[in-house]
């Protein structure tokens, strides 16, 4: 789920884009040649090297298909990522929903302008809201997964109707319609609608459109308490192998419940453009943006001044995304075990690579050893600018960094003053006071920006 169940959230001092848009010319249709091929798994090499990288890409241009797995499926046993392997895919999980509603909406029985109210008539301040709005996450109704105690009940089961409580009494923070801001909520409301629609559970009713409409194996939803053997196991920390906190899948839901593998989800793309799946009309009706490049369940381009769709999606343990580019004939899905793992500036380099343009290549940087003391005298807080400020503390000869409102994240020693992160290219250095020799101020460096910060008492 794009950022739904996952506890940890890009820190804002991370540059992050599922979808970066840069004005090129547009790319000759061609197969993926030997150097392409080369490039990309040279540089997904590099991200493995710094530990920010477990995982799969599947590219898949015109009739080639090409795939590329780094880490392992199970850190503690070595066992390698295979084509094969289940993963979770988060909020790809919507696209899926998306696409149930688009079928409906084709065969006349559901509308875009349906009225949520058919289904929540005791909801007077829902009125206003419809099938459209749920989809493109202009509804106004406040994100659950970001309410306060969220984190603290990842572990508890839930029913449907128990999450939607979570949220039904709280007041919109916008009218519907009238500004895009990310609801796992309305999700959650959308499985509840296919469950009063189907006479199913949404599980069983997920699970049986993806076998008997879409007609994909190795999709599923992940039911809780069931054994799973060719799920690959989720991870925080790819330095200690630290395994994801658990979380109860029966709170995702059409959120983000959804495992499948890679070539599950190069199935899915290609029935969205099957006229056999989806009249042109249909399709155009689901992919038309609401807000921004947001349509209904999915992201709209254009990315590298290429027509796309696609998704990105974080779940505990995980991060994924697709871009489909239909005049290019080419799709191209990130799945990754690692839920820090930067999956949208690794899905820009990756296209990028395929259509001959520039990236940047990860800079493999090795750390050197520090004392505790060394360590000690970064430690503090520093003021980067009014309201955001960044604490850096020591633990059993690690050093940690946390922004304003943000997860904390280990930096690595490159010098004795300059450190690094290893899932991005991002590097902070501390300054000594000329006069007293403390550190007392902060310098950020990221795509070509320097930030510099004060220490503050």
């Amino acid at each position: 789920m794009n950022q739904l169940l996952i506890v940890l959230q890009r820190p804002v001092f991370f540059l992050v884009s599922a979808l970066c848009v840069l004005m090129l010319p547009a790319a000759q249709a061609q197969n993926l040649s030997d150097t392409v091929q080369q490039t990309v798994e040279t540089y997904l090499q590099a991200h493995q090297e710094n530990a920010g990288f477990s995982g799969s890409v599947f590219i898949r241009h015109h009739d080639q298909t090409e795939v590329w797995h780094t880490g392992f499926a199970d850190f503690s046993r070595l066992r390698p990522v295979e084509r094969y392997n289940l993963f979770r895919i988060g909020s790809l999980t919507k696209p899926v929903v998306a696409a149930w509603y688009g079928r409906r909406f084709q065969e006349g029985s559901l509308s875009l302008d349906d009225p949520v109210s058919n289904w929540f008539p005791g909801k007077t301040d829902w009125a206003g809201i419809t099938l459209s709005h749920l989809l493109a996450h202009t509804s106004g109704i406040p994100n659950y997964t970001s309410l306060p105690d969220f984190p603290e009940t990842l572990h508890l089961p839930e029913s449907v109707d128990e999450i939607i409580a979570r949220f039904s009494d709280l007041p919109l923070s916008s009218e519907p319609g009238s500004t895009f801001s990310y609801s796992n909520s309305g999700f959650i409301l959308l499985s509840a609608i296919m469950e009063a629609q189907t006479g199913l559970g949404f599980m069983d009713a997920i699970d049986a459109f993806i076998q008997n409409e879409l007609e994909i194996e190795d999709m599923q939803y992940e039911r809780p308490y069931e054994e799973y053997p060719l799920l690959v196991k989720g991870y925080t920390d790819l330095s200690s192998f630290a395994e994801s906190s658990f979380i109860h899948m029966s709170l995702p839901l059409g959120a983000g419940g959804l495992i499948a593998t890679g070539d599950a989800l190069l199935a899915f793309t290609s029935r969205m453009y099957d006229e056999s799946f989806l009249s042109e009309a249909a399709r155009r009706a689901l992919l038309d943006p609401q807000s921004g490049n947001y349509a209904h369940g999915f992201g709209t381009g254009p990315v590298l001044n290429r027509p796309s769709i696609g998704h990105a999606g974080g779940i505990n343990g995980f991060a994924s995304n697709f871009l489909f580019f239909p005049v290019d004939s080419l799709t191209v899905v990130i799945l990754s075990n690692y839920e820090a793992a930067n999956v949208g500036p690794i899905m820009r380099d990756v296209v990028s690579i395929v259509f001959g343009r520039s990236f940047d290549m990860p800079v493999v940087r090795t750390p050197i050893s520090l004392s505790d003391a060394e360590l000690t005298r970064f430690t503090g807080t520093y003021e980067l600018y009014p309201g955001f400020s960044i604490r850096v503390r020591k633990e059993n000869g690690r050093l940690f960094a946390q922004g304003t409102g943000q997860p904390e994240v280990e930096i690595f020693p490159e010098t004795p003053t300059l450190f690094f992160l290893r899932q991005l290219d991002i590097q902070m250095e501390f300054i000594n006071n000329a006069e007293t020799g403390i550190v007392d101020r902060l310098k950020l460096y990221q795509a070509g920006a320097v930030i510099e910060g004060r220490r503050i008492p």
